[in-house]
C-alpha cells in the first residue's frame, strides 16, 4: 500500500516538473503549433543560423520548424494556403511558404513565426494559419 502511494507521488511530481520545464522554454524554442493559433512568437536569429549547412531559408525551416510544412486542411472558407502560414519579408506580403526557397540564408537577419492572432494584429485579417516573417539584411 505504501509503495502505491509513493509511485503516485513520484508520478505527480514528475508531471509537475515536466509542465514547469515546458512552460519556461525561451520564446525562440517555442513553436506556435501545428495550426498557428497561439499568440506565442518564435524567433530564429541569424546567430542561430550561422555555421549551419542550409542554403535557403526554406531548407532551414523545414528542419528547424517542420510543423510549418505539415499538410493541413483549410481553416477558413477561401483560405488560399490551406492552413499553412502566410509569408512576409520585411513586412511585405510574399504569398505562401514556397517563396522561402528564394531567400538565401546568408541574407536573413531573423525569422519570426507568429500565430494567427498575432499575424492578424500585425498584418490584418485572414491569417488563419499564422505568419512567417523574414527580416533580411540590406
Amino acid at each position: 500500500m505504501g509503495t502505491t502511494r509513493g509511485i503516485r507521488a513520484f508520478a505527480a511530481l514528475s508531471a509537475l516538473a515536466l509542465l514547469h520545464a515546458c512552460a519556461t522554454l525561451p520564446a525562440e524554442d517555442r513553436d506556435p503549433g501545428l495550426y498557428g493559433t497561439e499568440t506565442v512568437r518564435a524567433v530564429i536569429t541569424a546567430r542561430q543560423l550561422q555555421g549551419t549547412t542550409f542554403t535557403t531559408t526554406q531548407d532551414a525551416l523545414r528542419t528547424l520548424r517542420p510543423s510549418l510544412f505539415t499538410q493541413r486542411a483549410a481553416l477558413a472558407t477561401g483560405d488560399p494556403y490551406r492552413g499553412a502560414p502566410a509569408l512576409y519579408v520585411d513586412g511585405q506580403f510574399q504569398g505562401g511558404l514556397e517563396f522561402l526557397s528564394t531567400i538565401p540564408l546568408y541574407a536573413v537577419r531573423s525569422i519570426q513565426i507568429l500565430g494567427s492572432s498575432e499575424g492578424h494584429s500585425r498584418f490584418g485579417r485572414f491569417h488563419p494559419g499564422g505568419v512567417v516573417e523574414v527580416n533580411v539584411r540590406r
